[in-house]
């Protein structure tokens, strides 16, 4: 609902609301941050000085930033200076994996700090023994 004033905006703070729709803020801001405004209640299930994110932080949003963010330049000093480029062609399978776990991680601990039931909401598909999600299992 970008762009448009609802009745709850009102309840909230310039700054939160900015976090809920200006795609301004940070991934890990908003990861950090939408469920404590969502909920009321802080502090929330993650920060960014502690695992799951830290490790997010620190390995794998450089990859994400590359990908996401694709450039020949490097990134910015304040970001870490890498080059982008070849951060796209550094990635690796134990990198991938690494990442799907992590974020599977960070579902889990936000869906729990929400009152959902079991450890994943049912829209994440179960995972296998080998770490395969088992997509079959959900038609």
């Amino acid at each position: 609902m970008r762009g448009r004033a609802s009745a709850c905006d009102s309840a909230l703070s310039k700054n939160k609301q900015d976090v809920l729709t200006s795609g301004q803020a940070s991934i890990l801001d908003k990861v950090v941050r939408v469920p404590e405004i969502v909920t009321g209640k802080s502090p929330g299930p993650l920060t960014q000085d502690k695992d799951p994110l830290k490790t997010f932080k620190e390995i794998i949003k450089p990859f994400r930033d590359s990908i996401v963010q694709a450039s020949p330049f490097s990134a910015q000093a304040r970001f870490g200076g890498y080059d982008k480029l070849s951060k796209v062609y550094e990635l690796t399978l134990p990198t991938a994996r690494s990442t799907v776990d992590l974020t599977v991680d960070i579902i889990e601990r936000i869906h729990r700090f929400l009152g959902g039931d079991g450890n994943c909401p049912q829209w994440v598909p179960p995972r296998g023994t080998d770490g395969k999600f088992e997509v079959e299992k959900l038609r």
